[in-house]
C-alpha cells in the first residue's frame, strides 16, 4: 500500500474531501437507540490507513428567498427537528408595507395607461378629421401631420403605463408569496448545528439562518492512489479510525469515482457507515480508513 506522508497531507486532503459535494440522499427517519454499544477502542496498526472525512447523509443552510427581518428563532443548536417544522419566523410589517406601495403602483399606472388610451383615440379621430379638412382644402398639409405625430406619441405613452402595470403586478405577486413564506422551515429531518443570527437580524437568500444537518445516515470519504483502488471495489468492508477519538467504525465501500483528482493525484472512495456506529460519525469528523483485517 503506498501512504502519503500524513501530516503534510491531512489538511489538504480533508478541505478536498468535504469540498466535493455530497450526493442528495433521501433522509431517513431512523434514529439509532441511544442503547447502541459503542465501538470497539482502535488499537494501534501498522497500517496508519488514507486520509478521509465523515460526510452527513445531508446538509443545507435554510435561508429565505428574500431579504427580511428575523421576528424570532424557533431553534437552538444541537435540536432535532422534523420535516416541516419552523425553524425561524419573520416580521411582515416591511412585506406588508411594500405590497401596498405595489398596488398603489398599479392603481397609478392603470389610471396613465386609460388616459394615455383615450388621447391616443382623440388623436386617430383627430388625424381623420385633419385628413378631410386638407382634402377639401380648408387645412394646411403639415396638419396631418401634427396629428399622426401626436397619435404616436398618446399610443407610446399607452405602451408605456401597459409595462409599468406588468411591472406592478409582478411585484404584488412576489410581495404575496414572501408574505406567505414568512415561516422558515425544515426540508427534512435533521438536527441544528449551527444557528447563524439572532432575532433582530437580516436574512435573506445569500444570509442563511441556520445550518441543519441529517445524521441519521452518513458515509466517509476518503482518498486512495491510484495504484490501491482496485482493493476497494463496491461492498468491500473497511475500518474508520477517526482521528483523535479512538473507535473503530465499520463501513462498507459504496462508490468508487471514475477519475484521479487533479490536485491531490489520488481517487476518491465512498463507504457507508454502518447504522450502530453513526451515533460516533460526527460530521466532518477527520478519519483514517484501511480494508478491514489489514494489519
Amino acid at each position: 500500500m503506498i501512504r502519503s506522508p500524513r501530516v503534510a497531507m491531512v489538511v489538504a486532503l480533508v478541505a478536498a474531501l468535504v469540498g466535493c459535494a455530497a450526493p442528495e440522499v433521501t433522509p431517513t427517519t431512523a434514529v439509532v437507540p441511544a442503547s447502541t454499544p459503542a465501538p470497539a477502542l482502535a488499537q494501534p496498526a501498522a497500517d496508519p490507513g488514507y486520509v478521509g472525512v465523515v460526510i452527513p447523509a445531508a446538509a443545507v443552510d435554510l435561508a429565505p428567498t428574500y431579504d427580511g427581518e428575523i421576528e424570532r428563532i424557533a431553534v437552538a443548536v444541537g435540536q432535532w427537528v422534523e420535516a416541516g417544522a419552523e425553524v425561524a419566523r419573520f416580521d411582515p410589517a416591511a412585506a406588508r408595507e411594500a405590497l401596498a406601495m405595489a398596488q398603489a403602483e398599479v392603481r397609478v399606472a392603470q389610471g396613465e395607461a386609460a388616459q394615455a388610451s383615450a388621447m391616443a383615440r382623440h388623436a386617430g379621430r383627430r388625424l381623420a378629421t385633419e385628413r378631410v379638412l386638407v382634402e377639401q382644402g380648408i387645412s394646411a398639409a403639415h396638419e396631418i401631420d401634427d396629428a399622426q405625430a401626436e397619435r404616436a406619441r398618446h399610443g407610446a405613452a399607452s405602451s408605456s403605463a401597459a409595462g409599468r402595470i406588468a411591472g406592478a403586478k409582478a411585484r404584488v405577486l412576489q410581495l404575496e408569496r414572501e408574505l406567505a413564506q414568512t415561516s422558515l422551515v425544515a426540508p427534512f429531518r435533521g438536527q441544528i448545528s449551527l444557528v447563524y443570527r439572532e432575532a433582530g437580524a437580516q436574512a435573506g437568500p445569500s444570509k442563511p439562518v441556520v445550518r441543519l444537518v441529517d445524521t441519521s445516515s452518513s458515509f466517509v470519504r476518503f482518498a486512495v492512489p491510484p495504484v490501491d483502488v482496485a482493493a476497494f471495489r463496491a461492498g468491500a468492508a473497511v475500518e474508520v479510525v477517526l482521528d483523535g477519538v479512538g473507535v473503530t467504525l465499520a463501513a462498507t465501500v459504496r462508490d468508487v469515482a471514475p477519475e484521479v483528482d487533479p490536485p491531490s493525484g489520488k481517487i476518491f472512495v465512498e463507504a457507508q457507515i454502518a447504522a450502530a456506529s453513526v451515533p460516533y460519525a460526527r460530521p466532518h469528523s477527520p478519519a483514517s480508513v484501511r480494508l478491514a483485517g489489514s494489519p
